[in-house]
């Protein structure tokens, strides 16, 4: 068990996903990664991705967050980390219905294989990564950021589980609109569900594509699903939104700036 309170929540996160390559995962109350249980065969078979949801300092505004996050934290993380196919800040700009969340992005990563982690830690355990480890104590909560091990699922792969995610293959939201669905376990209704209503062949053209995360083996994460879904515009996603509201009592809907960056 890593009793380090200087671990950071990127080497939290590694430290998870090589154990999610390894066997299902199982979290303590918390999500930490020092609650990390094992069992069982490997479940994945295309690259790793990871869901993290992170909370701002109390003291900073939201717009603080996100700009300290894009303009000084991410270009950190990008002189230290080579070889990420994926790192994405999905920062919360309103919640349908109006309601406090106890996050302020949710963050995406994605990695190639568990060698890329092991070497990625090695650098984040030692003075190396201090640098990086300060700057997230000065804008992050970490006693009260979750991450969650994701089985994603894309519109266009419901016919391949190995495509892997690249960078730029999803909208910008600089021309199109994103919402996240918060889908609770045994509120929203199936999640399954929810994903056959918006895949359906008479779908809206409105709504370009979609990516389904499921949280498994977790049965105490508030969500079990969340999937991200881009819109020609806003109001076409506001009139989806509510018909879908109806649909799935308890569901609640996210729009989002979305920051992308590749390491490769």
């Amino acid at each position: 068990m890593i009793t380090n309170p200087s671990i950071t929540i990127c080497l939290a996160i590694f430290l998870g996903v090589i154990a999610l390559v390894q066997s299902p995962v199982g979290f303590g109350k918390n999500h930490n990664r020092d609650d990390l249980t094992l069992s069982g065969e490997p479940v994945l078979k295309r690259s790793i991705k990871i869901v993290a949801l992170l909370k701002r300092r109390q003291e900073i505004s939201r717009a603080e967050f996100k700009d300290h996050y894009e303009n000084h934290h991410v270009p950190l993380a990008q002189a230290f980390f080579e070889g990420w196919p994926g790192y994405v800040r999905n920062h919360i700009e309103v919640v349908f219905p109006d309601q406090a969340l106890d996050f302020d992005v949710i963050t995406m990563f994605w990695y190639k294989n568990t060698q890329h982690l092991q070497s990625t830690i090695e650098l984040l355990s030692d003075e190396r990564g201090q640098i990086v480890r300060d700057d997230e104590l000065t804008f992050m909560i970490k006693g009260a950021n979750h991450y969650y091990p994701v089985k994603e699922l894309l519109a266009s792969d419901t016919n391949s589980t190995d495509m892997p995610w690249k960078i730029g293959f999803f909208p910008s939201t600089e021309n199109h609109y994103k919402l996240i669905a918060l889908l609770r376990s045994g509120i929203a209704g199936p999640w399954k569900k929810f994903l056959h209503t918006i895949h359906q062949s008479n779908k809206p053209v409105s709504l370009i594509t979609w990516v389904s995360n499921t949280i498994e083996n977790d049965p105490t994460a508030e969500f079990e699903q969340l999937t991200e879904m881009w819109f020609t515009n806003p109001t076409a996603a506001t009139g989806l939104m509510k018909k879908w509201q109806s649909q799935f009592p308890g569901i609640i809907f996210v729009s989002v700036s979305t920051f992308e960056s590749s390491l490769l």
